[in-house]
């Protein structure tokens, strides 16, 4: 079913109207100015048929902006703010916008180190002393840098405690250990943003929401965002929603706070607040951020998804190539809500789409709105490397991993790779994605994505997977001698909970 647009609001900007490049599609009762914005408008109603394709009765709502010529052109917002409810929702509805509260974080941190407050460089322990890692590589190398880029050796973050402050989590409780020395390769920590945004507590002696609110979210024209849960009103505040065995599990917004999550994952807004941060990035930082430091934010290293080096991480974003134009970017996903921001600088251009439903298939819409708004040749898309089988015997061999996947074995069978977890009672072929990142299949029908990271050897050292990380003959002891992973069974079986079934052939 497709919920009713009851309260469903359109806003169209005229202050970013500009004359069009080409007079051909203008109609004799048309001043190039009409036939532009006549073409925009086709776009925009292309993009709400697609928000109407992804609303069922097991998505409430979706809403979407899209930013033109540096500004907010279009907004609309579809559906019920609670599954179950005719709680209509409408552009002043907030939603919890998950990971792409990390671009915020990251603004934030490069903000203080261009005051000289914050040195990137240095050993996070200088800022936070009581921080302790509880195996693995040395502290000294986990900076900055390294957690706002995900190359710290940081694992992620697997158990939540939400009952807790930043300073109780980093500083008392939790002692990480470290899978690989820090510096080594991307690999995707919210636990890195969350210690960075401890230490922005430690050099201000201010609160995270409190820092962020007053310093960066009003002066960028966030005015409604906000790092507190309980800061957002009932009337306005969704409710999110996960399917678990055909049952819906809601997450209002005031009832479900985590306070030690916040800098990664824990930022609320309305799709106009999103826009907004478009805005910023599109102005070059405008008068709240330097121009090097919006530069930073789109790249700073490869993360190894794509074989031709193309995906790219920054400081909190993300950049890639996407049929011939190249996109800023960061999704965010977290129980209950699911978000989409995208910017691609050489066009002015902007979109974000927000859900509160963790499942729901927001990245369509964002797709939509850059291939019609930008006139992107659908024949232009990237296309994967690729090659052959019977290549593959380089991946082949034994790694482990001491605390997620225990004892990795990766056979090469002479056209394609088979893949053994002993520890989990997991057998299974190995899909290519592109380069050196595979698939693999739980027997649940999750997916997981792995990339073999190289170093000096032929052989790659690394078998790297978001949630855990496995070295090549990282010990000596045979594989009968090698102690079981320690993580418990029901934080792997949340780990599981949380897989999209999303994988090399998509939904």
């Amino acid at each position: 079913m497709v919920w009713p647009i009851v309260a469903s609001v359109a806003v169209l900007s005229t202050g970013c109207r500009s004359t069009p490049t080409t007079t051909e599609a203008v109609q004799p009762d048309q001043t190039p100015d009409e036939a532009l914005w006549a073409d925009r408008d086709d776009a925009w109603q292309q993009v709400v048929w697609a928000m109407e394709d992804e609303l069922d009765d097991q998505v409430p709502s979706i809403a979407v902006a899209v930013v033109l010529d540096g500004e907010m052109a279009y907004s609309e917002a579809l559906g019920v703010r609670e599954w179950g409810t005719n709680k209509q929702a409408d552009v002043d509805t907030i939603y919890r916008w998950a990971s792409v509260s990390k671009m915020h974080t990251a603004a934030a941190a490069l903000h203080y180190a261009a005051l000289g407050e914050l040195d990137l460089d240095a050993p996070i322990t200088d800022v936070i002393p009581e921080f302790q890692l509880e195996a693995g590589f040395p502290s000294s190398g986990i900076t900055v840098d390294r957690m706002l880029s995900h190359h710290a050796g940081l694992p992620d973050l697997l158990i939540w405690r939400c009952d807790e402050s930043l300073e109780q989590w980093f500083e008392q409780d939790w002692r990480p250990p470290t899978y690989a020395p820090p510096g080594s390769f991307y690999n995707y920590s919210n636990s890195g943003f969350n210690l960075v945004g401890r230490a922005l507590e430690r050099i201000t002696g201010r609160g995270f929401p409190g820092l962020m609110k007053e310093e960066f979210l009003i002066p960028s024209g966030m005015v409604d965002a906000t790092f507190r849960a309980d800061e957002v009103l009932p009337r306005r505040g969704t409710v999110g929603t996960s399917w678990r065995n055909d049952k819906a599990v809601l997450y209002p917004l005031q009832e479900w706070d985590c306070p030690m999550s916040r800098p990664a994952a824990w930022l609320h807004g309305t799709v106009a607040d999103l826009a907004a941060t478009a805005e910023l990035h599109l102005a070059s930082g405008g008068d709240l951020l330097s121009t090097d430091t919006v530069d930073a934010m789109r790249d700073q290293a490869n993360t190894g998804f794509r074989g031709d080096g193309s995906h790219r991480v920054g400081y909190g974003q993300f950049s890639y190539p996407y049929r011939g134009v190249d996109v800023v970017a960061h999704d965010g996903r977290v129980s209950g809500f699911v978000s989409k921001w995208a910017v691609v600088p050489t066009h002015g251009f902007g979109v974000v789409v927000v859900a509160n439903a963790d499942w729901a298939d927001v990245g369509r819409v964002r797709d939509v709105a850059l291939n019609q708004f930008l006139d992107l040749d659908p024949f232009a898309a990237y296309q994967p490397t690729i090659t052959d089988p019977s290549t593959w015997d380089v991946y082949a061999g034994t790694y482990y991993d001491p605390y997620v996947w225990g004892s990795v074995h990766v056979e090469w069978t002479g056209n394609g790779l088979r893949l053994e977890l002993p520890d989990w009672k997991q057998e299974t072929d190995m899909v290519q994605s592109d380069g050196d990142a595979f698939w693999f299949q739980w027997d649940d029908g999750g997916w997981y994505l792995v990339r073999f990271v190289f170093e000096d050897d032929p052989s790659p050292r690394w078998f790297a997977e978001r949630e855990g990380v496995a070295e090549r003959n990282s010990l000596t002891r045979s594989a009968t001698e090698r102690p079981p992973p320690q993580m418990p069974a029901d934080v792997m079986a949340e780990l599981r909970a949380r897989r999209s079934h999303v994988g090399p052939n998509g939904r």
